[in-house]
Formats: structure tokens, C-alpha cells, sequence
């Protein structure tokens, strides 16, 4: 009889080494296919990182990526590819040829937006597809006419008085405020009012709400999110891998917007509280209505979008100016001769008294743009698309980079330094002036086209508002330990250190 003899204990090690070789094999093969075959092949970049998504994806999850992106439009040029099928511009023309009107639009790149959901898997406007973008956009916009704006006042009003109240009793008290801090409390304090019905104290506690606090870690999985979209057969080992302290956050975040969202819908229109919600439920029997779970996602999208970034554009505008004192002084004084009392202050004669106040926040906004990385889009599967005069093949990622491209000498003289000097129109109209040829259109930090931001009129009166008021009530001075305050990492969004400041109460005893 034959004798059963045990399997070899080399043949398992053997079959695994066999599997280990073909993955290698194909990596490899692959990596070389990728770097000199691939239709993208022709465009600059650093060779390595076009083999393979992974060095870019580490860059990103380390907050580096859009550090390294400018480095290679650095060194490359207007156009860099810097993953096997992802093209950055730089150029005012990439704009618009990227996310202007066209006739075969660009979409966004559905792999990566379609991952984030809403209540019961809704889309928001910030990842709704082409067909439904059109309808949440038309619904949205009611919130943000003309006349919502002027009803919106009331809230800004309301929570920049007590901004200033606050910082008075720390300027009282000789101790340092940190502004990011500061600025974070009033815009999201005024965003949760406006989205929900309901404000998250922090202004009135001095402290973050526990759900600001998930939102800031919450945004740190945006990298994680997108490197999902690339593998989609390593999503779970993805999850697995992101910090379970971030994962939590986004659990948080979603579900608190649910619950509010909802609880502010059963209480319907309310003709005392013109927020958003309320414009929205007025067009209810509209055929292309909003539902219930999509507008709660479009409150969590709005919150983020009209509060974060708003601070952050605040925060680098005050750094920038306390690192330059005359930029400083000539707005000071703009500011404390424009008006006779701090009362005047508001939308419309901010809006008409304070040209360089304006100039001030227009190259805040270029030195340090809210959003640094760039807005990804795919070109249309079906051929080439001609972007920027280069021929691009159908279905690859491209998109403007912010942060290259508001900071590039081709776009405007002196890019690295902050003179609000150049978005005056003496400097537009006078063709002798150094900022003559600049080329404003490249920077866009509410985005262009179909696509850019709808709260942008907001936005821009929340910031002359609450600027106006501050520079109105004190003089402020950068702390020595704030000095390098803009060196920070990037997750989609800046990674804010403290700006500490002090503040000295120029009225008073008044």
C-alpha cells in the first residue's frame, strides 16, 4: 500500500515566493509602462512619481503633496504630471479651460467625490454629478441671492459684536489671542446659525465645540479618502490604515449634521429666521425640490466650506499684514477714516468705502488661498481635450494648482511677496505700473465656471466686515512665536498652527 507522505514544508514557502515574484513582476512591468508608454508619457515630472500612485498618495497622507507639486512646477514648468494619470497647471487659460463653461464639460472625478455621502448615501453640491448638480445649484441659490444677503446681516452683525466684545476682554487682560482660534469661533459660530438653526457657542464659551473640533480631524482623511478612490480593491485595508481617532471624527460629523439638519426641517419655514434652511423649504413644491437627506448633507457641505475657509482666509490676511506695517498702516487708516462710528460699518458701506481694504483681502487671498491643492477634473473619455494649448488624452485627472499658481512669476511680479497694491485699478489701468501685466484671473479661490462657490458674495462681506471691525477697535502685533506662522502642512486644506497676537484696545475708555 502506498504510503500518504505530509506535503513538503518548502512547497508552501515556494508558491508563496512564486505569488511575491508575480506581483513584483507586475509592478514592475507595470511601473515601466507607466513611465515610458502611457499616453501621458510625453509630459514633465519627476519620472519616479509618474510609475506609480504611491509616492503621491504618501506625500499626501504626510501633508506634503501640494509642498512637492510646486516644487515640480518649479523645477518642470507650466504643466507637470505627477502620478501615472494626473496633470497640474499653472496658467490664468488652465482656469478656464479646466472648470470654465464648455461644451463637453469636465467632470468631476468620480472615483474620488462619489466616496463621500450624506444621509442615506446623498450627494451634496460639492460632489453631485452633472445631472444633478444643475438642480441642487438652482435650489441652493435661493439662499444666496441678493436678498438673502441682505438678511444674512443680522447673523454676521450679531456674532462680530461679540467677537469684539470677546477679544476686548482679552486685550484687557495683557494676555495674547490666537487669532485662527478667534476667527474660527465667529464663522462657525455664524455658519451653524445660518445651516442649522442653531449656533455652536464658541464664542459665548471662549472654546470649540466638540463637533468643530471632529471637523478639523475629520478633514485629515481627505488624503485617505482619495488614495481609496485609486485602489478601489484595497478600500477596506485603506479604512483600516487611516487613524481611527480621524475615522471617528467623520462618524461624528455626519451624524450631528443629520440629527440637526432634520431637527431644524420639522420646524419649517420660519419668517423671524431667514437662514438657509428657510429659503430652501419655500421652494419645496418646486418639481426639482431638494430631499430631506439631501438638504442635511448640503448643510454639512455648507457649514465646512462657509466656515473653515473663511477663517483661514482671515488668518493668513492677518499674518500677512502684521508681517508687512505699512500694508498694515494703510489699511488701519482706511479703515478709522472711512467711518464716523463703528455703527456705519456694514455690507454696504464696506463694500463702498474701503477699496484697499479690499486690495488687502484680494492678495491675502493669492499669497495664501484658502484652498492650496487643486480641484480635480476628468477629461472626457471620448478623446482629447486641449487645455492650456496642450492636447491632454480623454479620462485623465487634471486641475489648477492654487498654491503654484498664484505664487508664479509668469502669473505676477513679485509673487512672493504681499502688496495688495497690484488689484487696485491704478495698477490695472496704468500700463507703466510694475503689476500692469498681471495676470489676476490666475488667482481663483472661489473657483470659475458652473462649479465656483456659490457663498462668494458672503464670504468676501463677512471678511471686509469683520476686518474693518477689528482694525477699527485695536492695533495688533504678531507674536515673535508666530513668526514662520505659514509654514504648515496641507490636507486638501492648510493644517493652521496658532497665530498669536497681541491686541492693544485703541478705544478705551471711549
Amino acid at each position: 500500500m502506498a504510503v500518504q507522505l505530509p506535503p513538503s514544508p518548502y512547497s508552501f514557502a515556494a508558491g508563496t515566493a512564486a505569488s511575491v515574484g508575480l506581483v513584483l513582476l507586475y509592478c514592475v512591468s507595470r511601473g515601466i509602462y507607466n513611465a515610458f508608454f502611457h499616453p501621458l508619457r510625453h509630459f514633465p515630472g519627476p519620472k519616479l512619481w509618474s510609475t506609480t500612485f504611491l509616492f503621491r498618495h504618501v506625500a499626501a497622507m504626510r501633508g506634503q503633496l501640494d509642498w512637492s507639486i510646486k516644487a515640480f512646477h518649479d523645477k518642470y514648468g507650466d504643466v507637470v504630471r505627477f502620478s501615472p494619470d494626473e496633470l497640474s497647471f499653472s496658467s490664468e487659460q488652465a482656469w478656464k479651460d479646466i472648470y470654465g463653461h464648455r461644451d463637453v464639460p469636465l467632470v468631476k472625478d468620480p472615483g474620488w467625490y462619489s466616496i463621500v455621502k450624506g444621509p442615506g448615501g446623498a450627494q451634496s453640491i460639492f460632489n453631485a454629478g452633472p445631472q444633478s448638480h444643475p438642480r441642487m445649484r438652482k435650489q441652493l441659490s435661493h439662499a444666496f441671492s441678493e436678498k438673502a444677503l441682505r438678511d444674512q446681516e443680522d447673523y454676521v452683525k450679531t456674532y462680530v459684536e461679540l467677537l469684539i466684545h470677546k477679544l476686548r476682554d482679552v486685550a484687557s487682560a495683557g494676555a495674547p489671542a490666537d487669532m485662527v482660534k478667534w476667527y474660527n469661533f465667529t464663522t462657525f459660530d455664524m455658519i451653524g446659525d445660518l445651516a442649522l438653526g442653531k449656533t455652536f457657542g464658541c464664542l459665548k464659551d471662549s472654546q470649540y465645540h466638540t463637533w468643530v473640533s471632529n471637523i478639523f480631524n475629520s478633514i485629515k482623511i481627505g488624503p485617505f479618502i482619495r488614495t481609496m478612490a485609486a485602489y478601489t480593491d484595497v478600500q477596506s485595508l485603506m479604512r483600516l490604515l487611516a487613524p481611527a481617532s480621524v475615522k471617528e471624527a467623520r462618524r461624528k460629523h455626519e451624524l450631528y449634521v443629520e440629527v440637526h439638519a432634520k431637527e431644524r426641517m420639522d420646524k419649517g419655514i420660519m419668517e423671524e429666521r431667514k437662514d438657509f434652511i428657510s429659503y430652501i423649504l419655500k421652494h419645496r413644491e418646486d418639481k426639482n425640490s431638494l430631499t430631506d437627506n439631501e438638504i442635511a448633507a448640503n448643510c454639512g457641505f455648507l457649514i465646512l466650506a462657509g466656515s473653515e475657509t473663511t477663517a483661514t482666509a482671515l488668518s493668513g490676511l492677518t499674518y500677512h499684514l502684521l508681517k508687512v506695517p505699512d500694508c498694515l498702516h494703510k489699511v488701519t487708516e482706511e479703515v478709522r477714516s472711512a467711518f464716523s462710528s463703528e455703527e456705519e460699518i456694514n455690507f454696504l458701506n464696506a463694500n463702498a468705502r474701503l477699496p484697499y481694504t479690499m486690495a488687502c483681502i484680494s492678495e491675502g487671498l493669492r499669497m495664501y488661498p484658502p484652498g492650496p491643492s487643486l480641484l480635480p477634473r476628468r477629461t472626457p473619455s471620448g478623446g482629447a481635450s486641449i487645455i492650456d494649448g496642450c492636447q491632454v488624452p480623454g479620462w485623465t485627472l487634471v486641475g489648477v494648482h492654487a498654491l503654484t499658481t498664484t505664487r508664479k512669476p509668469a502669473n505676477f511680479h513679485k509673487p512672493n511677496t504681499f502688496i495688495p497694491e497690484r488689484w487696485l485699478p491704478s495698477s490695472t489701468a496704468d500700463p507703466s505700473s510694475p503689476f500692469y501685466h498681471d495676470r489676476r484671473g490666475a488667482s481663483q479661490p472661489f473657483s470659475t465656471g458652473p462649479r465656483n462657490c456659490l457663498g462668494k458674495s458672503l464670504a468676501y462681506n463677512e471678511m471686509r466686515v469683520i476686518l474693518a471691525k477689528l482694525l477699527w477697535n485695536f492695533d495688533l502685533e504678531l507674536c515673535s512665536e508666530s513668526k514662520d506662522w505659514d509654514n504648515q502642512l496641507t490636507y486638501t486644506l492648510w493644517e493652521k498652527r496658532p497665530l498669536m497676537c497681541r491686541l492693544h484696545d485703541v478705544r478705551k475708555g471711549e
